[in-house]
């Protein structure tokens, strides 16, 4: 079999191994990873921010993704129109300052490809090698590589542990090849989503092999009204707010819970509760 890695034990003994090169903590470089919410929640906005601060250094969260290295990030978005992307893109933009802007023009790149044949796999499960080698190009030289969302790149049966095991497979394939993260976001399944338990690593729509071959997975949740009265918000408020936390994480500890303020436009940012009833905040519009 080609490319296989045979391990020299005698320098994994006595050779101190160089540090684990994160994207953000917890998601490897060269790793497969999820970004898994209930539609609606904001996790293309989620995904956006950590596109910005791979691409560019700045933190829309305030630091709270820790991201420490950067470099060029591919924003690959199949579900919405070129439009639609333009006026979130128009929206982030009034929160950056013209030097990361230029960061951003210079290292990131965002498609649209939604109407388009980009399926990895076709309905039997088999492999679309037109597709898989026009990804392939597309990840070179890049850091990391968003996938919005994963449902838009197959067509296969997502209850299929098999055909959801070669798509992971197909990812794994070419970010050993590159070097470069594939971050895929994908849905909550629909009981974790009545129940509340959408911040679980169980959560995630379909096989669980889409959590098990996936060495890290983030959940987005909205606040719920048991969370928003310990926390001293307004039910009014609860709405604009969502979390962030990581669910698996294999090569490090999970992160602490990040709570996100949702902007008008969508726009996510570190939320602040230090004065909950009146805290400067932008009236959150889905007008994007």
């Amino acid at each position: 079999m080609e490319n296989v890695v045979t391990m020299d034990l005698s320098n994994c003994f006595e050779t101190e191994p160089p540090p684990l090169d994160f994207v953000i903590p917890g998601f490897l470089s060269g790793d497969v990873g999820a970004l898994v919410s209930p539609g609606g929640s904001g996790k293309s906005f989620l995904a956006l921010n950590i596109a910005v601060a791979t691409s560019t250094g700045h933190d829309l969260t305030s630091g709270a993704l820790g991201v420490t290295s950067t470099g060029k990030v591919t924003y690959l978005n199949a579900e919405d129109a070129p439009d639609a992307l333009r006026r979130r893109l128009h929206a982030l933009g009034q929160f950056l300052s013209p030097d990361v802007r230029n960061e951003m023009i210079e290292h990131m790149t965002v498609k649209s490809l939604r109407g388009l044949n980009c399926w990895l796999l076709d309905e039997t499960g088999k492999e679309n090698a037109k597709a898989v080698d026009w990804l392939l190009n597309e990840a070179k030289d890049q850091r990391l590589v968003i996938l919005d969302t994963l449902r838009r790149f197959h067509l296969g049966d997502e209850n299929s542990s098999g055909q959801m095991a070669h798509l992971l497979g197909i990812l794994e394939s070419i970010a050993s090849q590159t070097g470069t993260a594939f971050l895929f976001l994908h849905h909550t399944n629909k009981s974790a989503a009545t129940n509340g338990n959408g911040g679980e690593q169980g959560a995630s729509r379909g096989s669980s092999v889409l959590v098990d071959n996936a060495r890290y997975q983030a959940n987005l949740t909205t606040m719920t009204p048991q969370e928003a009265q310990k926390l001293g918000l307004q039910e009014e408020r609860r709405r604009w707010h969502v979390k962030f936390q990581t669910s698996k994480c294999n090569n490090a500890e999970p992160n602490e819970e990040i709570w996100l303020f949702r902007n008008t436009g969508g726009i996510l940012t570190r939320a602040d509760f230090g004065n909950a009833v009146n805290s400067n905040v932008r009236r959150f519009s889905r007008g994007y």
